[in-house]
């Protein structure tokens, strides 16, 4: 391949320092872009996998009243647990959270604690919010089976479809 690819830039096969750095580089993005494009494209028949899995069997939702409700406790206290257990948040509070605090705007501490306050009560209305809807849209979905499993075509679907998009696009 190297002596294909020295041929194709138009230089030779001798041992000049240019003809064997473009090699290199030629190499390095092709074997770049073939690593990214495998990952890609596992990663969109992965995502076609399940879309075609809820597609085929979308009552695979399961129904909805048969799993036991869990105390409002346990719910939060697993949730919890499921965030902290998160190293994407640590690493984006890392990598953002210092731009935002200066020692010309006063203490660190407090700048730390209102900063705090500020996502804590951010992360409580957006999930909150979320849990609510999902505890309403689960109460419509138990009674509305039907709509269940259109549901579940539909997601089934629009993966279908993300995934021919991502793997045409990651190919290309």
């Amino acid at each position: 391949m190297r002596i294909a690819c020295c041929k194709a830039s138009g230089s030779s096969t001798s041992k000049s320092s240019g003809s064997r750095a473009s090699c290199r580089a030629y190499h390095c993005k092709s074997s770049t872009w073939l690593c990214s494009s495998t990952a890609s494209l596992a990663g969109s028949l992965y995502i076609a996998y399940i879309g075609w899995t809820l597609w085929r069997g979308a009552a695979a939702l399961g129904e909805v009243g048969a799993v036991p409700r869990l105390s409002v406790a346990r719910t939060v206290s697993r949730g919890a647990l499921s965030c902290l257990m998160n190293p994407k948040a640590y690493v984006f509070m890392v990598a953002v959270f210092p731009q935002f605090v200066r020692p010309e705007y006063g203490p660190l501490a407090v700048q730390a604690s209102v900063m705090g306050l500020i996502i804590a009560l951010t992360q409580f209305l957006v999930y909150g919010a979320m849990a609510w809807g999902a505890g309403s849209l689960r109460l419509w979905l138990r009674n509305n089976p039907r709509q269940q499993i259109a549901i579940g075509r539909g997601v089934g679907l629009f993966l279908i479809f993300a995934a021919l998009w991502t793997g045409w696009q990651g190919w290309r």
